[in-house]
């Protein structure tokens, strides 16, 4: 699936969408502190690459793939017990 989300970005992608890749795989180069700030970072370079789709399914679809290795891969992400988020923040800035 993510071949075919480059392939239409690479045929579909705008200046800006270029732009927004570029400023993304920069700062996720740039971010080398904890496991939430590299993962939000390389979220976000994914996310623009399948903006620059210009899909919205393999937006969306992406959206939510990165909502769910974020809740499972983090320790630090945790649900209340009244079902709401406490450190869900970088995940649903994606959206």
């Amino acid at each position: 699936m993510e071949k075919e989300i480059v392939k239409l970005a690479a045929q579909r992608r705008s200046d800006d969408d270029l732009e927004n890749i570029k400023n993304a795989l920069n700062q996720r180069n740039l971010t080398k502190s904890s496991f939430i700030e590299n993962s939000e970072a390389d979220l976000e370079f994914h996310l623009a690459i399948a903006k620059a789709s210009h899909n919205s399914i393999f937006t969306i679809y992406y959206k939510s793939l990165s909502l769910i290795y974020l809740y499972f891969r983090s320790p630090k992400i945790k649900i209340n017990k009244y079902g709401r988020k406490n450190d869900l923040s970088i995940a649903y800035r994606t959206f």
